[in-house]
């Protein structure tokens, strides 16, 4: 799955992986300093300054396990996708 949204800071682009969601967010100007990254329930939300950017997780979305970097206007935040939350099922 790969989404691109255009952001009143820039692109967003959105890429599930075998493992992980990965959520790339182009911020050109702003300071680490000024971002703010929460978890709310499966939301993600994003603070620069003070417009806030939502973003629905998927439901297999880890809540433990989420990492944030940001380097050259670039933020990028990666999801663990919960492995416990999917099994296969075998048909009889």
């Amino acid at each position: 799955m790969l989404l691109n949204l255009l952001t009143d800071y820039g692109y967003t682009v959105f890429r599930e992986n075998p493992s992980s969601y990965t959520l790339r967010l182009s911020l050109p100007g702003v300071g680490k300093d000024n971002i703010k990254i929460t978890l709310e329930d499966t939301r993600l939300i994003i603070k620069v300054y003070s417009t806030s950017l939502t973003y629905p997780l998927p439901t297999n979305a880890s809540k433990e396990k989420i990492e944030a970097k940001y380097e050259d206007g670039i933020l990028r935040v990666t999801v663990e996708k919960d492995k416990s939350k999917t099994r296969n099922i075998t048909i009889g």
